[in-house]
């Protein structure tokens, strides 16, 4: 069973920026932080996705999918503005 998902970025604050936004309209928020990483999810220290700072991040390899569900359209609406 999956517990939770890290993506590599290269700048943790602009990514941190964009995924606040994001997430928020899925229900998730900053559940840590630290200079090396942000974590996202429903409840503190219980992170669902991680961001990680690193000096060569690359995308997932071909078959790679990911999906989340959404409450409802309006928060699809919110996560695609």
């Amino acid at each position: 069973m999956l517990n939770h998902l890290s993506f590599g970025v290269r700048d943790l604050q602009i990514a941190g920026q964009f995924y606040d936004a994001v997430l928020a309209s899925l229900g998730f928020r900053r559940v840590f932080e630290n200079i090396m990483a942000i974590g996202y999810g429903i409840e503190d220290d219980q992170d669902i996705s991680c961001l990680k700072l690193s000096a060569a991040p690359h995308s997932p390899g071909e078959g790679f999918h990911l999906a989340s569900s959404a409450a409802s359209f309006l928060a699809v609406d919110d996560f695609y503005r």
